[in-house]
């Protein structure tokens, strides 16, 4: 069965964690991309308001000296790092994009958990 009536899962994030909210994209996604989307839509002058009011980016003025279209491609991917980076990772894990090794986490896991173990004594 699939995640949406076209798509197998989130065109974004590539998870079918979350359900189905718009144009191949999931409920997380959804609104990341309509945030993305008025960004782009915005004039130099509310841009600025923009960058201010929601973006924390260190070095303003840098930012500020670049034209228009490439301040937006920044923010976009600003945007999409801070707000996409952990769905989009464990989508690639979802999607078989990238390979875990079970045996080794659970070999890391269980270290962590006997070192817990260990030094509950201490608590």
């Amino acid at each position: 069965m699939n995640w949406s009536r076209n798509h197998e899962r989130c065109t974004s994030c590539k998870t079918t964690l979350f359900k189905h909210k718009g144009n191949g994209l999931c409920a997380k996604c959804y609104p990341i991309d309509r945030e993305i989307k008025k960004m782009k839509s915005l004039n130099e002058k509310k841009l600025d308001i923009y960058i201010i009011k929601n973006i924390f980016i260190p070095d303003i003025p840098k930012l500020k000296s670049k034209d228009v279209r490439t301040q937006k491609e920044i923010i976009q991917k600003e945007i999409e790092f801070k707000k996409l980076r952990y769905l989009r990772q464990y989508g690639c894990i979802e999607s078989g994009d990238i390979v875990v090794n079970i045996v080794l986490l659970e070999n890391i896991l269980n270290d962590i958990r006997g070192r817990i173990i260990k030094n509950n004594d201490n608590l």
